[in-house]
């Protein structure tokens, strides 16, 4: 068992999915209202779902998914 900190974005896969999503897909989107952000937002996502290796690489990043962990938590806690 590891005490993990209280705030790091570094380990949850979802932190880099939506940092993706800004940078690449949604990158200089100004929508008028919020309905046309989340119809922008859902058809990204469903773009995406059609490259599954891009999806594995947020997993793969994340230290908690490898053995990396204890060198992770050895270093940053």
């Amino acid at each position: 068992m590891f005490r993990l900190p209280a705030y790091a974005p570094e380990l949850n896969p979802d932190e880099r999915l939506w940092a993706w999503l800004k940078q690449h897909v949604l990158r200089g989107l100004c929508p008028p209202d919020l309905s046309v952000l989340q119809k922008s937002i859902r058809a990204a996502i469903r773009r995406l779902r059609r490259h599954p290796n891009i999806i594995r690489s947020f997993f793969h990043a994340c230290p908690l998914s490898s053995s990396s962990l204890s060198r992770y938590l050895s270093r940053h806690l």
